[in-house]
């Protein structure tokens, strides 16, 4: 009964995974279904629901007077204060809820030029976040729980046109953030981990103005140690892989996803050997953006 609470509560405050680091001003929410399988683990293997679902609770427009920067002559600028961002999946077998996911970023300012620069390769976005959040219990990966907190996170995104009046183009984004993070694996041996970490998200698509867009996420965050090696500090690494095909209708904010899903998690921990576990995740859903 607690699960259902907390399901629900987060269900309509939550919001969707790809736009936590790509689309950090729109609300979302999603629903889908798919399928999963584990290597080391098939009880985790089968159907699984999965929610989805971004909120930005305060947006403001900076005044053009401050936007005073030398790289954005004309921009549109805007200052975003709690977003929170949730992903929920759950399978059948007694299995309940497998993967819960909660984010929260107090603070972070887009920076959109106002019109496009007439080059082929031109920037379409810089942006910062300041303090971001993210707490992650994921069974299938054997991960009681994951805390991680990015005192900063920093990025660009473009595009490439072939020209005006091409129907494609090319989109990419890349993140670099860097803070620290806690791990607690379900195996005894490898029960906590701290350290600091840094991150890099990169995103590649292909997009059509009527077919839709086909895409690539990845998110690489790698533990490190400031102490001396070969005193064998305890690390954690965390990666996720993507690839799918979206398409948003032209005159509402519907949208469906079809995507398949790599996660893995390592624990390195003194003299033992490293722990790696991995999952992997496809499914279609629906998405409503821009809310």
């Amino acid at each position: 009964m607690n699960r259902c609470i907390v399901f629900l509560i987060l269900y309509l405050f939550s919001v969707h995974a790809w736009a936590q680091n790509w689309m950090l001003e729109s609300n979302a929410v999603s629903a889908g279904i798919g399928y999963e399988g584990n290597k080391f683990d098939d009880i985790y293997e089968g159907g699984k629901l999965q929610f989805e679902g971004q909120y930005v609770f305060n947006k403001e427009a900076v005044d053009e007077s401050e936007d005073k920067d030398c790289c954005w002559k004309s921009s549109n600028r805007e200052r975003l204060h709690w977003i929170v961002d949730s992903t929920l999946r759950g399978g059948g077998d007694g299995t309940g809820l497998e993967y819960f996911n909660l984010g929260v970023t107090p603070w972070a300012m887009t920076t959109d030029p106002k019109s496009g620069s007439g080059r082929k390769l031109s920037t379409t976005r810089d942006q910062i976040e300041v303090g971001n959040l993210q707490y992650t219990v994921d069974d299938a990966l054997d991960l009681e729980s994951y805390v991680e907190l990015s005192l900063i996170r920093a990025g660009r995104m473009g595009e490439y046109r072939w020209s005006d009046e091409s129907a494609f183009v090319v989109k990419w984004g890349g993140l670099a953030s860097l803070g620290y993070a806690w791990a607690e694996s379900g195996d005894p041996a490898y029960s906590k981990v701290t350290n600091p970490f840094a991150g890099i998200f990169f995103t590649l698509g292909l997009e059509h103005a009527r077919a839709g867009r086909i895409y690539m996420n990845n998110r690489f965050v790698n533990g490190f140690s400031i102490s001396n090696p070969s005193r064998g500090h305890p690390s954690v690494r965390e990666a996720r892989v993507s690839f799918g095909y979206a398409k948003k209708s032209s005159d509402g904010c519907l949208g469906v996803d079809v995507f398949g899903e790599k996660r893995s998690f390592y624990f390195t921990q003194g003299d033992l050997s490293g722990r790696y576990t991995e999952n992997w995740f496809v499914a279609i859903q629906l998405t409503c953006q821009g809310f």
